[in-house]
């Protein structure tokens, strides 16, 4: 029986690595040639999954054994499976590397049509089912970088960069009040604090909004906790963007004040998790051009010499 390996290793933790191998349903945004994957039964460990290609076929595939946190393997239901490939079993598994996680890839497969499948199979079939399987590894080192990034950065970090001053409402002002302040500094959301300066809650522009298309213009007299949101979702500076991310994405919120021994301290927006991100990444291109533009530099200074290079005789 054929068998094809492969091993990449990313600087992650396995924790997070096995997350996003082990994830049945984001699978198609993984693989190259999928367009949909189906979660159609699920008892414990075992799963069945439902695939659909760009071909517009499909196939099932079950889950026979699954160790949380270290592999899985699933078997291809053949009597669905319209590849070369007559049967086909395989295993991915997660394990500690030297700097992060190692991801391991074990595929065993039959082909078809006998001696004719073998002679496609080392010339073709082999070939597709690595490239495939590279991409997938690709397409996860992605995803996984981009969830490492949320992992390791902290509220903290955040505020720190967009800094942690935070325009409030007193709870005693009224909606006019409110309006001004929002229209001043062009912010969508306004957390609510007490005498004391305590957060009481939260109001928006929508809240507003809402409350005008009901009562009129009367509105804008009303005291702000009158339409404000009470029930306040927080979050703590040492929280990650995981955290917040997933917070935001569940309660369906773009604003997140930020609590700390009982005080208000801060509030992130979706806006600034989106530019921390991008700052990041402008900073991870900034250091690539770097490394790149020396090694340039270190491979040219090699091949022509110190004398030459000093002389001025270098492009």
């Amino acid at each position: 029986m054929p068998v094809l390996e492969l091993k990449k290793s990313v600087n992650a933790a396995p924790e997070l690595v096995w997350q996003v191998v082990s994830d049945m349903e984001t699978f198609a945004r993984v693989a190259p040639n999928l367009t949909r994957v189906d979660v159609i039964r699920e008892q414990g460990s075992n799963l069945r999954r439902q695939l659909f290609d760009k071909q517009g076929r499909s196939w099932d595939e079950e889950r026979i054994a699954v160790t949380p946190g270290q592999s899985l393997t699933m078997r291809v239901d053949a009597h669905y499976f319209s590849a070369a490939f007559s049967s086909m079993k395989y295993t991915w598994s997660v394990v500690a590397g030297d700097q992060g996680a190692v991801i391991h890839m074990r595929y065993e497969y039959r082909v078809k049509w006998g001696v004719v499948g073998g002679a496609l199979d080392r010339f073709r079939f082999r070939q597709q089912l690595r490239i495939a399987c590279e991409e997938i590894l690709s397409n996860w080192i992605s995803m996984i970088n981009a969830r490492e990034w949320a992992w390791r950065v902290t509220v903290s970090r955040i505020l720190a960069r967009k800094g942690a001053g935070v325009f409030t409402v007193n709870a005693t002002d009224t909606l006019t009040d409110a309006a001004a302040i929002l229209a001043e500094h062009s912010i969508g959301c306004l957390p609510v604090i007490d005498s004391k300066g305590k957060l009481v809650g939260m109001l928006s522009e929508r809240d507003i909004v809402v409350a005008l298309t009901h009562n009129g213009a009367d509105t804008m007299s009303l005291l702000v906790p009158a339409v404000m949101t009470k029930k306040v979702v927080v979050a703590a500076p040492d929280d990650s963007m995981e955290v917040v991310m997933n917070c935001m994405n569940d309660r369906r919120i773009r604003h997140l004040p930020i609590i700390e021994a009982d005080e208000l301290v801060g509030l992130i927006s979706i806006g600034d998790v989106v530019n921390a991100r991008i700052a990041e990444l402008e900073g991870e291109s900034t250091q690539l051009r770097d490394f790149i533009e020396t090694r340039r530099f270190n491979d040219l200074y090699r091949r022509i010499g110190p004398a030459a290079y000093d002389s001025g005789l270098a492009p």
